[in-house]
């Protein structure tokens, strides 16, 4: 995607060197009106709008998979699905939960005692290096709240919960 932004700029710098547009002072551009001008003009804009639909289009599809992860993950809690849970975590979160992955079935009623009433939100979910950082806030029937982060890695095709921070 940063490689796409970078040749974005490119194409409007080589624009306004070839003398197609002209840059004011006020931050207007105007185009020249010659009709060789036009369609070069044109041709490069109509490049540049696909450049941008496949920028914004790549970030936001990046993120659709992760985020159904993250839901699937707060609903599973909710509910004490621990067979869902597991299949969703990886990495230092499947060791830091132990007691899941060893006695889903005294978890799941661990789980479904204290999540009851809990509303789970995601505030915010957004790339972070090769992975996906998800922050999702926890508002407890007692009116107190937490925020977790959860760090998401793509595996196989798979992404999965990898490591929590608090």
């Amino acid at each position: 995607m940063d490689q796409q932004l970078t040749e974005f700029k490119l194409a409007m710098v080589q624009i306004m060197r070839a003398g197609m547009m002209k840059k004011y002072k006020s931050g207007l551009l105007q185009v020249h009106t010659g009709i060789k001008t036009r369609i070069r003009v044109l041709s490069l804009l109509v490049m540049m709008t696909a450049w941008i639909a496949v920028i914004h289009h790549a970030s936001a599809q990046d993120l659709t998979a992760p985020t159904q992860v993250v839901r699937e993950y707060l609903s599973s809690l909710g509910n004490g699905d621990t067979q869902k849970l597991v299949q969703l975590i990886d990495g230092r979160m499947k060791q830091s939960n132990r007691q899941l992955v060893l006695n889903p079935e005294t978890y799941s009623q661990f789980l479904k005692t204290n999540y009851a009433g809990v509303q789970m939100t995601i505030e915010d979910i957004a790339p972070d290096g090769a992975g996906v950082r998800a922050r999702v806030r926890f508002d407890y029937p007692s009116q107190d709240s937490s925020i977790i982060e959860f760090l998401l890695t793509e595996t196989n095709g798979l992404w999965k919960i990898t490591d929590e921070v608090y």
